[in-house]
């Protein structure tokens, strides 16, 4: 759910209809770049050379909405800023 909240902030501050949008949005950004390169880091230690597989957290039940694509979305929006 993390996830999908920092992306729905980025978008919402895109708008420029809040007040303080810029620093807000800095803060969000620099949020998602740290919890990127924290995902890139583990790659070389997973068995699957992927961000997801050194847990087993990584594999629960609906994994592939929270824990895998939640992970590659920051990935990708991390790429894009």
């Amino acid at each position: 759910m993390k996830h999908q909240l920092l992306i729905t902030a980025i978008s919402m501050l895109d708008s420029g209809q809040l007040p303080y949008a810029n620093e807000i949005k800095s803060h969000v950004k620099g949020e998602i770049q740290a919890m990127a390169d924290s995902y890139l880091a583990s790659v070389p230690t997973s068995c699957f050379d992927s961000p997801c597989g050194n847990s087993t957290n990584d594999f629960g039940w609906g994994c592939n909405g929270e824990q895998v694509c939640g992970k590659g979305l920051i990935l990708l929006y991390a790429y894009r800023l």
